[in-house]
């Protein structure tokens, strides 16, 4: 009988095995990249290493495949596949179709593994994009590198911090242009890497850097524009000013950069609306900045007064009423001051700015957040995020706040996607890594949110926030030392805290853990930090007075109140009537 060609194919594919390792393989490279998807961020390691498993199991198949057809194992090892015996090929295609068919089905579903493991990777690992964004595809992108100080006395870094802070303002509402953030830029300030190590690390392809020299009146800014692949300058051009002109400066590196890269730019750039012709208020608005930044206690009372000066000297000041707004906005996070003192300062300070520069994003992002903080206001802050990103999908910071929201909506897949959004925009941010531990915090997974949490204090070893929610789970985890530690830098910082570390420690030696909790939960410094109260409370199995600080905290307006649906400590509250009542107050299902 003659045996057709392909039957003979399919029959050697058989004896030599190779359907069985086809599934084998498929089989085992599923299970390989799903767990590289899910433990390769947690570690973290950079996203290319997700890829690079990827692609080697894709190019290792044809190989595998390869080698079981020509090899074969044998007791006296690995040797080349012997010539079938006569009658043995037909002796396979004669069997009965239960006999043949199993070892091709399983085969098809180890090659089927592979392609859906390799395609589900791939889609989660690019980034979102929305209609808005699709409309107006990314054609460039690029980092603005702090420009360096070279005044003779060296006394104005908060100036040329200042000005590359504006000019990634400006270079961001430049269509077709995508500009990495200012946390990642700054990031790299005093580091000495090199150009095409920042390019990589930030995922952009061209880098502007520059240099300001003041003295007096006179103003000297240089910046050039380097293609980060080849290391070679595209333009360079210096600016000799007087200290007053850095509005026409900014407009013009701007427009240079523009020209370079064949952007089409606007006749308006917006930089008028948001900035100010006095020098003098120029300054202190920088100045702001660079205490709002540092988040401490005193340097955010430094920055309202800095702020409050600059619109003294310029009220149609529009960012300087930005920072006020912003500065109002976090500062009972960081401090005592109640919310009910700050919150409407800050949403008056923000609608301020908005009147002088209707479409200034800062004060938008600020108008959108607080709804949802002070009001519970949750859809109505939903609505203005989704609008703000509408126009401008690249601005981390609403991003950031937006996916607090969504997470305390209870739309957890949502927040943590908006979350990685922004930390792709802003990948050295230690706030956006924090958040991002926070997402896996909240959900239980304490391994990936402490791996989000070390890499933020990598970033900054003094974040007050990383600290604060690291050592939550420290103590969860037992982890005592850690706990301590983390509790004595926050003191040092002049952080809130519930009771000091060493009397922390005098209560855990006496008396164990219960001893320190309940020091915690009772501490004269938690007078002011009803949801800190509730935590420890709860912990205790005291729910009558877990409850009790809630309603005091919800009376208050307190801060982090709003976040009480995010809260692991709490969940002995879930299910007591009294919770379901607040979070009907909350308007919260």
């Amino acid at each position: 009988m003659t045996i057709p060609g392909y039957q003979r194919f399919f029959a050697e594919l058989k004896r030599r095995h190779v359907f069985r390792v086809m599934a084998v393989y498929g089989a085992t490279a599923f299970v390989v990249i799903e767990a590289a998807d899910v433990i390769f961020p947690a570690i973290p390691l950079p996203p290319w290493t997700i890829s690079f498993v990827v692609w080697l199991a894709l190019l290792g198949f044809p190989v595998a495949v390869v080698l079981a057809w020509a090899l074969e194992m044998t007791p006296q090892g690995v040797r080349r596949t012997d010539e079938a015996a006569p009658g043995e090929l037909t002796e396979i295609i004669s069997a009965p179709a239960a006999k043949r068919w199993p070892a091709g089905v399983l085969a098809l579903v180890g090659v089927t593994a592979l392609l859906v493991g390799t395609w589900y990777v791939g889609r989660q690992s690019a980034p979102a994009v929305d209609a808005d964004s699709a409309a107006d595809p990314v054609v460039e992108s690029i980092a603005v590198l702090p420009f360096a100080d070279l005044s003779p006395a060296r006394d104005q870094e908060y100036f040329s911090d200042g000005l590359t802070e504006e000019l990634l303002a400006v270079l961001a509402q430049i269509p077709g242009l995508q500009v990495a953030s200012r946390t990642s830029s700054f990031a790299f300030k005093g580091q000495g890497v090199a150009p095409e190590e920042i390019a990589r690390r930030l995922r952009v392809s061209r880098l502007v850097e520059g240099s300001v020299r003041r003295a007096g009146d006179r103003l000297r800014v240089t910046a050039q524009l380097i293609d980060a692949s080849s290391g070679f300058e595209l333009w360079s051009e210096s600016f000799d000013e007087q200290a007053g002109d850095w509005i026409e400066i900014q407009d013009r590196i701007a427009r240079a950069i523009g020209s370079a890269l064949e952007l089409e730019l606007s006749e308006d750039l917006g930089i008028d609306g948001r900035s100010t012709r006095d020098s003098r208020a120029h300054d202190l608005y920088l100045q702001g900045r660079s205490y709002w930044r540092k988040r401490s206690v005193d340097d955010l009372r430094q920055a309202l007064a800095l702020f409050e000066r600059a619109i003294a000297l310029d009220s149609t000041y529009a960012l300087a009423w930005s920072g006020l707004a912003d500065t109002y906005l976090i500062l009972p996070f960081y401090s005592p001051v109640a919310t009910t003192d700050a919150f409407p300062r800050a949403r008056d300070a923000a609608e301020r700015a908005l009147t002088i520069s209707p479409d200034l994003l800062e004060a938008r992002t600020t108008l959108a957040y607080i709804p949802a903080l002070y009001d519970w206001d949750f859809i109505g802050s939903d609505r203005e995020f989704r609008q703000i990103l509408a126009r401008n999908p690249r601005y981390a910071m609403a991003l950031k706040w937006y996916s607090d929201v969504l997470s305390v909506m209870g739309r957890h897949e949502e927040a943590l996607e908006i979350i990685r959004r922004a930390e792709m925009l802003d990948p050295a941010s230690p706030n956006i890594q924090t958040i991002l531990g926070m997402k896996y915090y909240i959900v239980g997974d304490y391994e990936t949110a402490l791996a989000y949490y070390g890499k933020a204090l990598q970033l900054d070893p003094s974040f007050p926030l990383t600290l604060k929610h690291a050592s939550w789970i420290y103590w969860s985890q037992g982890d005592t030392a850690r706990f301590f530690a983390a509790r004595e830098r926050l003191e040092e910082m002049s952080v809130p805290v519930e009771a000091s570390a060493s009397d922390l420690r005098r209560a855990f030696q006496s008396g164990g853990p219960t001893a320190a909790m309940r020091l915690q939960a009772n501490a004269p410094g938690l007078r002011g930090m009803p949801m800190e109260r509730a935590r420890w409370h709860a912990l205790l199995g005291d729910v009558d007075e877990a409850f009790a600080d809630l309603e005091q905290a919800f009376a208050e307006r307190n801060v982090w109140s709003m976040f009480v649906t995010t809260v692991p400590e709490l969940a002995p509250l879930r299910g007591d009537p009294r919770y379901e009542a607040l979070l009907d107050r909350m308007n919260l299902p």
